[in-house]
């Protein structure tokens, strides 16, 4: 005689559950997707804190505290030690000079600064302007602006052009990265932040130094860039975790 069985009722507490088929049941844990989940983690975990809840700040407001930063280190260089001709220099001579600087520096930190989902991903556009950025300084030391040059006496000769354009410039760094939401090692994010340092630092050395000289504009001020961004990868190579030995 065939037995029927009987379903069990949902309104039944001590019924056992159903079986399910082979093809619905949940997959096996994978470990890779355990530990990967394991380090999304531990990663929002040490988000937490100052430094989160800046990178959580809307987009133009991180945009406006990095320029309101570039526009107070201009500032305090021309209080504090700005160049002993500032007031022989016709206005619309130091705008050229100012406006060549606060121009790329400015595209560099809103596209430093843009939402990850809004970055572009054609390399080509940031490699021509991240190039651009470091040859800008390089091509003023070449064709440095004649109707700024004076006769300099031996007073006005600054030695100090590179500690302080390295000091500026590494400053806005450290700004930028903590306004920059990109991951720490991201190699664009290297290269922009230490284009936008040198920028500013060269900046900075139009209202300090008045020398046209090319030895010292190629030694002392141009090549500042490179030097923030050379400086600026070992850090990011000392500061990155160790990789992890590869599981036999």
């Amino acid at each position: 005689m065939e037995q029927r069985l009987e379903r069990p009722s949902g309104n039944e507490p001590e019924a056992p559950p159903l079986p399910l088929p082979a093809d619905l049941r949940p997959p096996a844990e994978d470990p890779d997707v355990e530990r990967l989940l394991g380090n999304l983690e531990k990663l929002l975990d040490e988000e937490q804190g100052f430094r989160s809840k800046v990178r959580s700040l809307p987009t133009a407001t991180r945009g406006l505290v990095a320029g309101g930063a570039a526009l107070f280190a201009v500032l305090c260089v021309f209080l504090l030690v700005r160049r002993a001709d500032f007031a022989a220099v016709r206005p619309w001579q130091l705008e050229l000079a100012i406006g060549s600087y606060m121009l790329p520096l400015g595209i560099l930190i809103w596209r430093l600064l843009l939402p990850l989902h809004r970055v572009e991903t054609r390399s080509e556009h940031f490699a021509a302007l991240i190039t651009a950025s470091f040859a800008l300084p390089f091509l003023w030391a070449v064709v440095p602006p004649r109707a700024i040059a004076h006769v300099l006496q031996a007073a006005d000769i600054r030695r100090d052009c590179l500690l302080l354009g390295l000091l500026v410039g590494g400053a806005f760094i450290a700004l930028l990265r903590l306004l920059d939401r990109a991951a720490d090692g991201d190699p664009r994010s290297l290269a922009m932040g230490a284009a936008a340092g040198g920028l500013l630092a060269n900046l900075a050395l139009v209202i300090h130094c008045p020398q046209t000289r090319f030895l010292h504009l190629a030694l002392g001020h141009a090549p500042i860039g490179l030097l923030l961004l050379w400086a600026y990868r070992r850090a990011a190579r000392w500061g990155a975790p160790p990789r992890a030995a590869p599981e036999p």
